[in-house]
C-alpha cells in the first residue's frame, strides 16, 4: 500500500489524518471520527492497519453488529476489550494515536454504520490535501 499526496504546495507538516464518515441508523444522523496525526514515514505501518481494517469493516456494508469481529476492529475502536498484555504488545507510537477512541454509536447502543473514509495531509497554508490509497 502506497500514499500518494495530492498538494500544490509543500506539505507544512509531515503527518496523514484520517477521517471516517458515518451515518446513525436513523440515516439522518452523520459524524466523523478524526484519527491522527500518524507520522510519514515512521507511522505509516499503523496508517496501514487502520486503512485494512477499514476496508474489512466497509466490506460488511450496513452490517454494523459485526464491527466488532473485524480484524483490527478492537485495537482501534475499543481497547477496553484487549487485554493488557495485548495493549501494552501494541507499542507507543500505536497507543498515542488509539487511546480513548470509540466508534460513534447512537443512544441505544446501535453502531453507526461507516460510509467512507478519507486521508489528508496539510500544505504550508493549512489547507487539507487529500492523499490517494494505491493499493
Amino acid at each position: 500500500m502506497e500514499f500518494k499526496i495530492k498538494y500544490e504546495a509543500e506539505p507544512i507538516s509531515d503527518v496523514y489524518e484520517v477521517q471516517i464518515f458515518t451515518i446513525h441508523a436513523d440515516e439522518t444522523s452523520f459524524e466523523t471520527v478524526e484519527i491522527g496525526f500518524f507520522h510519514k514515514d515512521e507511522e505509516e505501518d499503523l496508517l496501514i492497519d487502520l486503512i485494512e481494517t477499514l476496508n474489512r469493516m466497509k466490506q460488511l456494508g450496513s452490517w454494523t453488529d459485526n464491527y466488532p469481529v473485524v480484524e483490527g476492529f478492537n485495537r482501534w475502536f475499543s481497547s477496553e476489550k484487549l487485554s493488557e498484555e495485548e495493549w501494552e504488545a501494541l507499542g507507543s507510537n500505536y497507543r498515542d494515536i488509539a487511546e480513548g477512541l470509540t466508534w460513534p454509536c447512537n443512544i441505544h447502543g446501535k453502531a453507526a454504520r461507516m460510509e467512507t473514509f478519507a486521508i489528508t495531509f496539510a500544505d504550508w497554508a493549512g489547507r487539507e490535501c487529500p492523499v490517494e490509497i494505491k493499493y
